[in-house]
């Protein structure tokens, strides 16, 4: 499981959420978000057409992140249960998944 904690604004939420997705597909894992009970965030997303799978904090065998390409620089361990966290807000990491 990948998962990516929400920080923030929903703006910084929609970075963290693409970047998250992104790791976690390049590993082949599942993708859950940790927020707090009744985030205004999860309907918006939701008219994005974007379900989030909700999860409670859990163990993680590494947290990765602060930069989008320091996350993609581990590769694809062997770590089973990640989490993602930081801002993620620099648009270049996402130029090559733009489609």
């Amino acid at each position: 499981m990948a998962a990516v904690r929400f920080i923030n604004g929903f703006g910084n939420n929609l970075f963290q959420y693409i970047a998250a997705r992104l790791i976690a597909q390049q590993r082949r894992l599942p993708l859950r978000v940790i927020t707090r009970p009744g985030y205004y965030g999860i309907d918006e997303f939701a008219k994005l057409g974007i379900e989030l799978q909700l999860t409670n904090s859990a163990r993680f065998d590494r947290v990765v992140g602060d930069e989008y390409s320091e996350a993609l620089a581990f590769g694809a361990g062997v770590e089973r249960r990640l989490l993602i966290r930081g801002y993620f807000e620099d648009y270049r990491h996402y130029l090559s998944h733009l489609d």
